[in-house]
Parts: C-alpha cells; sequence; structure tokens
C-alpha cells in the first residue's frame, strides 16, 4: 500500500512511542477520515476545521462518548507529535460521557416481577440485591 510521507511520519510516531497495534490503527484512521472529511491534506486543516469535525461527530454521526473521545485523542497526538503544534491541541476538547439514570422499577412492576420468580430461595436473593440497590 503506498502511504503518503504525513501519514508514515504518523506511524513512526506512534512506533517510537510503542503504542499498541490497534491503537495505531484507530489513529491512522482517524485521522484519516478527518482529512477525508474535508478533501485536504491535514497538514492544511487547523483548529476551525477540527471544530466543525467534532461537530459533525457528535451531531451528525452520533458517534459513541468512547470512539469522540478516541478520535480527540488520534488529532491531538497527530497535531503535536507528527505537525509539532501544540498550541493547535490545547483547544481540542475531550467529550463529556453522558450519564444515564437507572431504571427504577414501580411497586407494580416489582410485585409481578418477584411473583414470577417460583423458588423462594431465588426470590430472596433477587429481593436482597434490588432492596440493596443493585440494578443490573
Amino acid at each position: 500500500m503506498n502511504t503518503s510521507p504525513l501519514r508514515q511520519q504518523l506511524i513512526n510516531a506512534l512506533h517510537i512511542r510503542h503504542l499498541s497495534d490497534r491503537t495505531e490503527q484507530v489513529y491512522v484512521r482517524a485521522v484519516a477520515c478527518f482529512s477525508d472529511y474535508f478533501g485536504r491534506s491535514p497538514a492544511r486543516l487547523g483548529p476551525a476545521e477540527i471544530h466543525e469535525y467534532l461537530l459533525f461527530l457528535r451531531d451528525v454521526k452520533r458517534i459513541s462518548w468512547c470512539w469522540f473521545n478516541q478520535t480527540v485523542c488520534a488529532l491531538r497526538f497527530f497535531y503535536t507529535f507528527v505537525m509539532n503544534q501544540p498550541d493547535v491541541v490545547a483547544r481540542i476538547p475531550y467529550g463529556k460521557r453522558e450519564k444515564h439514570l437507572p431504571v427504577v422499577l414501580s411497586q407494580d412492576e416489582l410485585v409481578r416481577f418477584l411473583g414470577a420468580v417460583t423458588r423462594l430461595r431465588d426470590r430472596v436473593i433477587l429481593t436482597l440485591l434490588y432492596s440493596a440497590g443493585l440494578r443490573l
């Protein structure tokens, strides 16, 4: 496969730091997707394009928090160690993990749920787990 000099620099920077093969794949792919989105080399893209791309990932593609932050890490790495532009990195924000409230059953739902359990031992265990606040 023919790789560009910039991609090879990124791969070399990842190798030097002994990052895992999977991290290397994810970072190279993230930077490539960023570049493809604008149709230009990432060397010619700056903070405004990064901001636009991250909004696109969040609002249009609706990627998960984990993938969003992996993309942010890849762009931070690229602009710090390959492009030597640490000032750009300071402007790339990490995503915040969404907090989800646990589902709490109504009293009727709980009575029906526990009533469906036929063995007394299992019903006692489930009652204890639910009353202790474990919502697995």
